[in-house]
C-alpha cells in the first residue's frame, strides 16, 4: 500500500510519501525556517534594474525579492508613488513563487494562483490551460466540462489531479477557489506594506494538494491535532473531502520508528546512495549544479559485462529520479552513467529516465546524453531541496544529550 505518513520530525513536521516500507518523497515543515512559498503579500518596490528588466522587492521577510518585469504583467498598485510604469516605493501585491535557496533571494509573481487539488485559479491571466500530463482524449473532456465556468478575471489550470475527479468534484472545488480567492483580493485594498494578505496554510496540507491522488491509498498521522485538522478540512473543502484519513494510535512500535522516519531522512542526506544490486550512486550538489555519479561496486560480474553494465544503469535511473522527488533536487541535474559501446542501449536508457521522470509533480524535462554522455536533466525550482528543510530542526534526545 502507498500512503503519505504525516508525523513529528524532531520539532518539526514531516510529509513523506511511502511504497510500502520505503521512503519517496519527503517534506520537512521546519518551525525554525518556515516555507513562505504561495504566501501573497503587500511588498514595497526597493529598486529597479533595467538591465536585467527586473524589480526588487521588499516583502517585509529580509532580503529583498527579485521580480522580473518582463513575464509579469498586470500589477496591482496598493499605493502609487512614482509617475513610471513601476518605480521605487510603489506598494504591489505580489506572491512567492520561488523560495530562496542557494543563496539567492525569493522569487516574485503578479500573476497571483489559488491551488486546488483539481484546478488552480491565475488572477491575471484569464483563459484555459490543461497539464500536458493529461493524455489528448481526457484533455478536451476537461476543457470542455471548465470553460463554460471560468470565471471572469481569472485563468484556470485543471491539473493532473483532475483525470481522477468527478465532474461534480472539479466544478466544486472550482467554484470554492473562486469564493476564497475573491475574499483575498478584496482584503489588499486595505492593507500597508509587508502585510502578508494570505497565507499558504500548514506544508502538509499543500503537499496533500500537490501529491497525484493516484499515488496514494490513505494519508495516515499520528498527531491528533494534524488529524482533526484533515478531518475539517475534508468538511470544508471539496478538494479534500475524497481522501482517507487515519489516525495511528499505537505506541509499540510508535510510527517513527514502524517507518525508519529518522534513518530514512539521514540517508537521504549523505552523498551515497547504495542500489540492490550492490552498485551505489554518488550524489553531490553543487553552486550551479547537481552531479550523480553511477558505480559498479562490485556489481559486475560474469561473461556479458555490457549487459550487466546496462541492467545497472536501468536500476540507476529508476533510484536517480526518487533521489531527485526524495531530495528535492531542482536546477541542472547531470547524471554520469557507466559507458555503453551499444547506442540502442544508451537510447534505451534516455526512455528509462524519461518514464521514471514522469511520476514526479514537479516538472522535469530529460534532455538526453550530451557528447560526454552525460544525461543532461532540468527539474523546475521551487521548494528548498531536503538538505535546507531540515537546517535547524532538534530532536529532544539530542537536546539532553548535549545537556547532560
Amino acid at each position: 500500500m502507498n500512503r503519505i505518513l504525516i508525523t513529528k520530525y524532531g520539532n518539526g513536521i514531516l510529509s513523506a510519501l511511502y511504497t510500502g516500507n520505503r521512503m519517496e518523497e519527503a517534506l520537512v515543515e521546519n518551525p525554525a525556517n518556515p516555507s513562505i512559498i504561495e504566501n501573497i503579500y503587500v511588498g514595497k518596490i526597493s529598486c529597479i534594474r533595467p538591465n536585467i528588466n527586473a524589480a526588487f522587492v521588499n516583502i517585509g521577510t529580509g532580503a529583498d525579492a527579485y521580480l522580473s518585469l518582463e513575464n509579469n504583467p498586470p500589477i496591482i498598485f496598493v499605493k502609487k508613488v512614482g509617475k513610471k510604469d513601476v518605480s521605487p516605493e510603489d506598494e504591489i501585491l505580489v506572491q512567492v513563487a520561488k523560495e530562496a535557496q542557494k543563496g539567492k533571494t525569493e522569487t516574485l509573481t503578479t500573476l497571483l494562483t489559488f491551488k486546488g487539488k483539481t484546478v488552480f485559479l491565475i488572477w491575471g491571466k484569464e483563459g484555459l490551460s490543461v497539464s500536458s500530463k493529461i493524455p489528448s482524449d481526457q484533455k478536451a473532456r476537461l476543457s470542455d466540462l471548465v470553460r463554460p465556468h471560468l470565471p471572469s478575471g481569472f485563468g484556470v489550470m485543471v491539473r493532473t489531479n483532475a483525470m481522477y475527479a468527478d465532474d461534480e468534484e472539479i466544478l466544486c472545488e472550482l467554484g470554492e477557489l473562486k469564493e476564497n480567492a475573491e475574499k483575498s483580493l478584496s482584503v489588499w485594498k486595505h492593507s500597508t506594506a509587508f502585510t502578508c494578505v494570505r497565507k499558504s496554510g500548514p506544508e502538509y496540507i499543500a503537499y496533500l494538494r500537490n501529491t497525484y491522488r493516484s499515488r496514494f491509498d490513505e494519508v495516515l498521522t499520528d498527531q491528533e491535532d494534524i488529524y482533526q485538522a484533515l478531518l475539517q478540512k475534508k468538511q470544508e473543502e471539496q478538494d479534500m473531502a475524497d481522501i482517507p484519513v487515519r489516525l495511528y494510535t499505537d505506541t509499540r512500535p510508535n510510527l517513527c520508528a514502524l517507518y525508519n522516519v529518522k534513518n530514512q531522512v539521514q540517508r537521504a542526506l549523505g552523498e551515497r546512495v547504495w542500489m540492490k544490486s550492490g552498485a551505489y550512486l554518488v550524489i553531490q550538489p553543487t553552486e550551479a549544479l547537481t552531479v550523480i555519479d553511477v558505480n559498479s561496486g562490485k556489481r559486475i560480474s560474469g561473461k556479458d559485462k555490457q549487459k550487466a553494465i546496462f541492467e545497472i544503469n536501468l536500476e540507476a535511473a529508476r533510484e536517480c529520479a526518487r533521489q531527485m522527488r526524495l531530495r528535492n533536487l531542482s536546477g541542472i541535474i547531470l547524471i554520469d552513467f557507466i559507458d555503453m559501446v551499444d547506442s540502442s542501449q544508451e537510447e534505451s536508457l534516455v526512455e528509462e529516465m524519461r518514464r521514471e521522470c514522469a511520476k514526479d509533480p514537479v516538472r522535469v524535462t530529460v534532455l538526453g546524453l550530451t557528447k560526454l554522455h552525460l544525461c543532461e536533466i532540468t527539474r523546475k525550482k521551487v521548494m528548498r531541496p531536503l538538505a535546507e528543510q531540515v537546517k535547524g530542526i532538534r530532536f529532544e534526545e539530542e537536546e539532553k544529550h548535549k545537556n547532560s
